[in-house]
């Protein structure tokens, strides 16, 4: 197929017919003539993960011409759109639904305050598609740009705080209901009956599960096994469980992930899926499955996740063990169609198969993955200072006669210290020693003491070292100055000019 440019006006050689068209069929888009999509009135208001879908009106791109497109919504925090996300969506012909949960996570990605009102920018990205499903990207629309106020609930919220669950405990969590690792399946829908949800077994499916109804061990909910009964086929479709404490472990799954399905009332439980990995693949990588990025999974927010770097108008999908024989697109609607990233750069992408929610966030790229559990605050020393011999010290962290300079960020230092060749310090925190620095190895020996062989790190000067618990001691006399790096965890010391 050829393509060529006259006064702006793409000509796509049978771009979108079949292979055996002639010359006459060729496709002519003008972009001239292409109507950007248009979103209606956005009503904002107090979000709730259990509350309506929200349901806004739109028109959709027309190009002009008959030709397969694809639509994707946006949010900022500001009308530039330079602090943006995507909002997992469905589009009709005519509407965007959007769950609150969906939305509730966008906003907080690109900035918004937990119960604190936001004003959110929306507009719709319109591309384009080739007869391979792919965007292009030259043939990109924006909508103008609507907003509303929205105030999203708290994201240190996880699915077990929020819906009635069932537990699924075995030798993945070493049979502990205080282990960290212990998952659930969920009644999202209210159904008081059926509990649904992912389960990483971390390879240990086969040595053992079961499911209770409470978290201990109470006869009336302890759903396993009937011994007596034919054991289950090897990755069974469905098995009967019965409700007794002599019930026998599930031995018959052996992947390390899967979706079930469990209902309290016939006692059921249905495998959907069963996978050893799961993989984010795309234009960014030619659609190669053995390039694919393999995706990490957290267990308590329920999501895949993987970094990966994107084009402009990339398209994305998520498949597993290498194959297309179960994969995800937009909306984690299994089969589905590509996932459309409008702007180029470095994103997490994530994939939620317990809510269908597969969404990227650029914040997230090279992050630390949290659990979304409330973390402590860690608050940093306020002052660092050395305590040891020097100057008749007498390994005192109340003194303040050695506090070292914060000169920037997590860099502090202090200079013109003398030392005598015996001297031995740390560095200590608010001059106490509940935290200390020294040296990472013992490379020398004390001379404080001739009776008692003490060990102590003797650095190189002008080469930082890393921290460790060891005094430190130049061992020679003069004048020093001394760089700590908090963040790095690093120590630097020179002599003084």
């Amino acid at each position: 197929m050829k393509k060529l440019l006259y006064s702006g006006i793409i000509i796509l050689a049978a771009l979108f017919a079949a292979t055996s068209c002639s010359e006459h069929d060729k496709v002519i888009y003008d972009p001239a003539n292409a109507v950007v999509p248009t979103i209606g009135t956005i009503e904002g208001t107090t979000l709730d993960v259990k509350g309506e879908d929200l349901v806004f009106t739109y028109n959709p791109a027309d190009f002009g011409m008959s030709v397969p497109s694809s639509h994707s919504l946006y949010v900022s925090a500001t009308e530039d759109f330079e602090t943006s996300g995507s909002v997992t969506a469905t589009f009709s012909d005519s509407t965007i639904t959007v769950t609150q949960a969906n939305l509730n996570t966008a906003l907080l990605n690109i900035g918004a305050v937990e119960n604190e009102a936001f004003t959110a920018y929306f507009r719709i990205y319109a591309c384009m598609n080739n007869d391979k499903g792919t965007a292009i990207s030259s043939t990109g629309l924006y909508s103008a740009i609507g907003s509303a106020v929205f105030t999203p609930y708290s994201a240190t919220l996880l699915d077990v705080d929020v819906y009635d669950h069932v537990w699924v405990i075995g030798n993945y969590c070493g049979w502990a209901f205080d282990n960290a690792s212990l998952q659930y399946l969920f009644d999202y829908n209210d159904t008081g009956t059926t509990y649904t949800g992912v389960i990483d077994f971390a390879d240990q499916a086969s040595s053992g599960w079961k499911i209770t109804g409470t978290n201990a061990w109470d006869d009336s909910c302890n759903y396993g096994l009937d011994s007596s009964a034919e054991t289950p086929a090897s990755e069974a479709a469905s098995i009967t469980l019965i409700s007794s404490g002599s019930s026998s472990d599930i031995k018959a799954y052996s992947k390390r992930f899967y979706h079930f399905s469990f209902n309290t009332n016939t006692l059921t439980l249905t495998k959907s899926w069963g996978a050893d990995k799961l993989a984010v693949i795309g234009s960014f990588n030619s659609w190669d499955t053995s390039t694919a990025v393999e995706m990490s999974y957290n267990t308590q927010t329920c999501c895949f996740y993987a970094d990966v770097t994107l084009e402009a108008s990339a398209q994305i999908k998520v498949l597993t063990d290498d194959s297309w024989t179960l994969n995800w697109g937009a909306n984690a609607a299994q089969g589905g169609d590509n996932l459309t990233v409008a702007d180029a750069g470095n994103y997490r992408v994530y994939l939620n198969l317990n809510k269908n929610e597969f969404y990227v966030d650029a914040s997230m790229y090279g992050q630390e993955e949290g659990s979304s559990d409330e973390e402590t605050e860690v608050t940093k020393p306020s002052a660092w200072s050395l305590a040891g011999t020097q100057g008749g010290n007498s390994w005192d962290a109340a003194a303040t006669d050695y506090d070292m300079t914060n000169t920037s960020d997590d860099i502090w230092v202090i200079s013109n210290v003398t030392l005598t060749a015996s001297d031995e310090f740390k560095i200590v925190a608010d001059h106490a020693w509940s935290t200390s620095y020294g040296g990472p190895e013992a490379n020398s020996t004390s001379t404080i003491d001739a009776t008692n062989a003490y060990d102590v790190y003797k650095p190189t000067l002008g080469t930082a070292f890393a921290t460790g618990g060891y005094n430190i001691q130049v061992g020679q006399a003069g004048t020093f100055n001394i760089t700590f790096d908090y963040a790095a965890q690093t120590i630097l010391i020179e002599a003084a000019e």
